[in-house]
């Protein structure tokens, strides 16, 4: 189902609304029209709806049957929430409840059937199980790959229970009113888990409970342990006892351990550990890797294997050290595992998706290295690095290499091909597109040379334009037609001309969230990528344009006709004007000591022209993907799927040593300037004299916590 405009929250005491998951703020950020709050407090109530929007009820079946919202998020006391259940259902509303949904076992079940019976949509928030590690592991147990599990791990332990009696909800702490404790209200969450990630129907096999931190008539703690049909055990551990309050902070980890790997949860993502066979089967060794969110594979020498592999050894001084470098070296060694250090005959080369690593051991090598890595990285749009020794650093240059066996002789130069897909390639997609009602357009980084090709498809097509957030300065934002960012940071308007488009033209980008895009089946797809590699990867596309985005719309507008009605454009239009109205609502909205909306959004008018804004990754990547309109000739960056921490100063240092001319302008949060942001800026007050434009601004959002990591 598409996100319902109309909503209502029923009973907001609960510190669900305000607090932790925070309904209310999540309904506002989406846009949502908030119809209706309602709690038995009418001070709550009214306290909730002039901070969130809504009118305020204490009587949610008033609420219900006045505002008729389109959708209700429906918290309340434990106590309460079956007869809450039993009034929506009666009424036919959609909605979601939070667990427990009642203080006992056979009440939540009675509940289920009632729901099934009158076939009511409902759903309960169970959002671990779309976290990375439960999504990365459920994939893996599905697929063999830790063999034989031994056991899992799940551990939530939170602070104490005074954060509910600040939060509002001190019925938590009585047991007629919450049912129970932290296994009660946390330990749903890990039930769940073991159930999705295993795939099974696990029986509690254990379990015991503690009241020793709180000495209250709820328990604090509680391990619980589950057996799987399989054997599977999984150990549920949650509790009240984390001593850090008034700081929220959880003490959390997540493991599962297998016959061939371990695989538990570390900052930034997960880290696998495994043995490494030899070939008599017996295991010597550690092998250990990080994945990262986005990963989609695990990393090829832990994949589990029949057999293991045989290694190609490693060649020692087979050729001179001069010709080291070429791309006949580089097959020296395949496995792209460290080489032995010390040795002057050795070349540190990895290749994946285009990147080189090289370090220069002789003088003669350093020529054709800088020779190669320009080219690399200009030819495959990828970063290349040489890496030169101290040593070797203070011997005499090489210009030109003697002309014997074993040497290279290589040349400056890189024109780049323009790269176009087949005649009729270009025609089947135009045929696609023609025959589309409702054209969605999404660009990424790919067309950010390709302003002007991009405006006239989109007018052809009378289609919106959404942008990746690399591709967010591919289209000025001034243009009625851009609905903006898509994805977790994105925008309403781009929500929608996803979910209601029936042709979707891809332009340019490799936006990684599936969710956000079409449902398949919904729209036919036409998307242009340089990297044959890297089409209908996000979306099953008809028609695959290989090719640059702005040298192959010029060769496909010809054949594009103009869409003679408009209406869809007409609506896509009006939903950007609207969704602008929103913004600036939020940013005119009182904060103590700023709101920092406004910041960002009274920055827009007040950027220089051409400017370069290179923005880091945190709080202020939202304000920055959402409030700032980019203006045509700006240019603009944020570190992409990787999220890197702190990319924002030397973004801005690298855009004025490639362009300084223009002014530059950072957006970090405190945690980033500390990172690595005040020490740049010792290089900028080394060489901001040598721009001719010397502007660089610094904007810090000073909200004194790594909001993002926290």
């Amino acid at each position: 189902m598409s996100i319902p405009k109309r909503v209502a929250v029923t009973e907001v005491s609960h510190w669900h609304s305000a607090y932790d998951a925070s309904y209310l703020s999540i309904l506002r950020d989406l846009g949502c029209d908030i119809v209706g709050v309602s709690d038995r407090s009418a001070r709550i109530a009214g306290e909730r709806a002039e901070r969130f929007g809504g009118t305020p009820f204490t009587d949610y079946r008033r609420m219900i049957e006045q505002a008729r919202p389109e959708f209700v998020i429906a918290l309340g006391r434990h106590c309460d929430m079956p007869e809450i259940f039993r009034f929506l259902v009666g009424a036919g509303v959609p909605f979601i409840m939070e667990k427990p949904w009642g203080t006992d076992a056979d009440t939540v079940a009675d509940l289920a059937r009632l729901a099934a019976a009158e076939v009511t949509w409902v759903g309960v928030p169970f959002m671990s199980r779309y976290s990375f590690w439960a999504v990365t592991v459920k994939r893996m147990i599905e697929a063999g790959e830790f063999g034989d599990i031994s056991h899992i791990f799940f551990r939530t332990i939170r602070p104490t229970m005074q954060r509910y009696v600040e939060w509002d909800s001190p019925w938590m702490a009585h047991k007629s009113l919450a049912g129970g404790g932290a296994l009660l209200n946390l330990g749903g969450h890990g039930f769940d888990m073991a159930r999705f990630v295993t795939g099974e129907e696990p029986e509690v096999v254990s379990a015991v409970v503690s009241r020793q931190v709180h000495h209250s008539e709820i328990e604090d703690y509680a391990l619980a342990t589950l057996r799987t049909p399989s054997g599977i055990l999984f150990h549920n551990e949650v509790g009240y006892t984390m001593p850090t309050w008034p700081v929220n902070q959880t003490d959390g980890e997540q493991k599962v351990a297998g016959e061939r790997l371990l695989l538990r949860q570390v900052p930034g993502g997960l880290q696998l550990l495994s043995g490494k066979a030899r070939g008599d089967g017996r295991v010597h060794g550690l092998r250990s890797c990080q994945i990262h969110r986005g990963s989609r594979r695990l990393p090829g020498h832990l994949r589990p294997r029949r057999h293991p592999p045989l290694e190609r050894p490693l060649r020692r001084a087979d050729r001179s050290s001069a010709g080291v470098g070429d791309r006949r070296a580089t097959g020296a060694h395949r496995t792209g595992r460290p080489l032995p250090a010390g040795g002057r005959f050795y070349l540190v080369v990895q290749r994946r998706g285009g990147r080189a690593l090289q370090m220069a051991t002789d003088p003669v090598q350093v020529r054709h290295a800088i020779d190669r890595a320009v080219r690399i990285a200009k030819a495959e749009r990828c970063v290349t690095c040489i890496i030169m020794p101290k040593d070797l650093q203070e011997m005499d240059a090489v210009e030109s290499p003697p002309q014997i066996h074993g040497t290279i002789l290589s040349g400056v130069g890189y024109e780049a091909p323009e790269i176009l897909p087949a005649k009729n390639s270009l025609e089947r997609a135009a045929r696609i597109l023609n025959k589309g009602k409702k054209v969605a357009i999404l660009v990424g980084a790919g067309a950010l040379h390709a302003t002007d090709e991009v405006i006239k498809t989109a007018d052809k097509l009378g289609g919106g334009v959404a942008k990746a957030l690399l591709g967010k300065a591919a289209l000025p934002d001034d243009l009625p037609f851009v609905t903006g960012s898509i994805g977790l940071l994105g925008t309403r308007p781009s929500y929608e001309v996803m979910k209601e488009c029936d042709t979707l033209f891809m332009i340019a980008s490799r936006f990684p969230y599936v969710e956000f895009l079409p449902e398949e089946g919904q729209a036919r797809g036409v998307q242009i990528d340089l990297d044959p590699r890297m089409v209908s990867m996000r979306y099953p596309m008809e028609v695959n344009l290989i090719g640059d985005s702005a040298a192959t719309l010029r060769q496909l507008l010809p054949l594009l006709d103009r869409k003679p009605d408009r209406s869809w454009r007409e609506t896509i239009e009006q939903n950007v004007a609207s969704w602008w109205k929103v913004l600036e609502n939020r940013a005119m909205r009182g904060a103590d000591p700023i709101n920092p909306q406004r910041v960002f959004w009274e920055l827009s008018p007040r950027l220089p022209e051409n400017c370069i804004i290179a923005c880091d990754t945190g709080t202020a990547t939202n304000w920055y993907a959402r409030d700032v309109k980019i203006r045509r000739g700006m240019m603009a960056s944020v570190s992409g799927s990787r999220a890197t921490m702190g990319p924002g100063m030397p973004y801005a240092i690298a855009a004025k040593f490639a362009y300084p001319d223009r002014a530059v302008v950072a957006l970090l949060g405190d945690g980033a300037l500390q990172m690595n942001g005040m020490n740049e800026l010792i290089t900028v007050a080394k060489y901001w004299r040598q721009w001719s434009d010397p502007r660089l601004v610094v904007l810090a959002l000073n909200n004194r916590d790594l909001n993002m990591v926290t």
